[in-house]
């Protein structure tokens, strides 16, 4: 017997892409398994749509925690990060959003250097992030157009 899949039951395949299953995959499949359930009723148009915003919204705040670190300034910091954080864990981009925490912690106990010596990797993990999500939406845009 196949297991139970929510998608299938209204003839609609998972929207998890296969890369996401991949123990490296910088987006959690489970994460973004619930948030494609939650979007599923709208279509793919729409989650490609929430992807786009994200990323917008990603560049923006990383420019934001990149100037915070080279002017140290901790509550420029700390307000991007916090917003990036918890908009990344909605994405399944997780790693993403511990670097984010990360740099709350490291700044709220003045530790600038720890902060500076992780901007190169969480911006690896942010291009890792970006590329995975944007696989997906050329995923879900062939399938709404197919």
């Amino acid at each position: 017997m196949k297991p139970y899949d929510p998608m299938e039951r209204e003839g609609r395949a998972s929207t998890m892409p296969n890369s996401f299953q991949s123990p490296d995959s910088p987006i959690d499949p489970a994460t973004w398994d619930a948030l494609a359930e939650l979007w599923a009723d709208d279509g793919p148009e729409e989650l490609v749509e929430l992807i786009h915003v994200y990323l917008e919204d990603a560049d923006r705040l990383v420019g934001s925690i990149r100037s915070a670190i080279e002017a140290k300034d901790p509550a420029g910091l700390e307000r991007a990060a916090h917003t990036l954080k918890s908009s990344s864990a909605n994405m399944g981009a997780l790693r993403a959003s511990e670097y984010c925490c990360t740099f709350q912690k490291s700044w709220l106990a003045g530790d600038v250097e720890r902060a500076k010596s992780l901007l190169a990797e969480f911006l690896q993990i942010m291009d890792k992030s970006r590329e995975a999500l944007q696989a997906e939406c050329a995923r879900l845009s062939s399938r709404s157009s197919g």
